[in-house]
């Protein structure tokens, strides 16, 4: 069994590199998703066309390939300790609470309620710690250059404008719409799995195991779908933030996409997701074959 160093050292390497292989993708939907903002603010010449190719084509021809990587190292610095640790604390917190709470003799359904409202408890704190690298990966992100000029002079700058027009509350700007899709996903994923999961009881018993396999790599892609539009929501929020507002909740952003840009713009981006969720079991599985064993070897 591997130790904690080398434990955190190697969902560090899994992160860094799985990261960095869906950076580019995760930098074109971001501009995807928000681009009626980058509009207003005259980052964006509505009249360009702003499909996934041709945002992909204008970014290497403005800024350079290596601009398909802005933004990635916060999720770097994300997966470099504070995650881990985060998760590592709040799971033994939740952990505790769970086993005092179980021993008082609830019935099988209401220990299962604790359970899930525990486990969404250790999700949604470690969400609140890391929040604020997040948004500022978005909003670095979306700092486009025109004319060879940015709007901000770098990441103090950005962090100085936004704390100086809504304090440290601008860093969390959007962190409900964020709770909302985690539990939107996680609802929207079990109700998948409940109910077209008995299905495949009825498939060949010699198919059966292919049948699983893909039905397990499916369910998760058509959950990301389902909740996606939490996920523009809240993009579109962390671009309010220091901003004169527009949003002021994720109902308010919700009903205002969508009577002024129709519903199909809170999913702009959304093959992308698809793409890097597909992806990910295939990344996975290479850097347990490759990547782990010279780790655990070197150590």
């Amino acid at each position: 069994m591997a130790s904690l160093p080398v434990s955190i050292l190697q969902n560090f390497a899994y992160s860094c590199v799985s990261t960095s292989i869906w950076a580019p993708l995760e930098r074109v939907r971001i501009i995807l998703q928000c681009d009626r903002e980058l509009v207003n603010k005259k980052r964006i010449d509505p009249r360009l066309p702003s499909d996934t190719l041709n945002t992909a084509k204008r970014l290497i021809k403005e800024e350079g390939i290596l601009s398909l990587w802005r933004g990635n190292s916060f999720l770097a610095l994300r997966s470099l300790g504070p995650n881990q640790l985060s998760e590592f604390l709040n799971i033994q917190l939740f952990r505790r609470l769970f086993h005092l709470l179980n021993g008082r003799g609830y019935s099988d359904t209401f220990s299962r309620l604790i359970n899930l409202a525990l486990f969404n408890g250790t999700m949604i704190t470690s969400l609140f710690y890391l929040y604020p690298l997040d948004f500022l990966r978005v909003r670095w992100s979306m700092d486009l250059q025109v004319d060879g000029e940015r709007e901000y002079e770098g990441v103090v700058d950005l962090c100085r404008k936004v704390y100086r027009k809504e304090g440290i509350t601008g860093f969390y700007s959007g962190l409900g719409a964020s709770i909302l899709g985690m539990i939107a996903y996680r609802f929207f994923y079990h109700q998948i799995v409940g109910n077209f999961g008995p299905m495949l009881n009825h498939v060949a018993e010699k198919q059966r195991s292919v049948a699983i396999d893909i039905f397990m790599f499916a369910a998760p892609i058509a959950a990301g779908i389902l909740s996606y539009p939490f996920d523009t929501i809240r993009k579109r929020m962390m671009m309010n933030s220091g901003e004169e507002k527009k949003y002021f909740s994720t109902y308010d952003a919700l009903v205002t996409i969508i009577s002024e840009e129709g519903w199909s713009s809170l999913f702009r981006g959304v093959e992308l997701n698809v793409v890097k969720s597909a992806a990910i079991p295939f990344i996975a599985a290479t850097y347990s074959t490759f990547v782990r064993p010279r780790i655990n070897k070197g150590n």
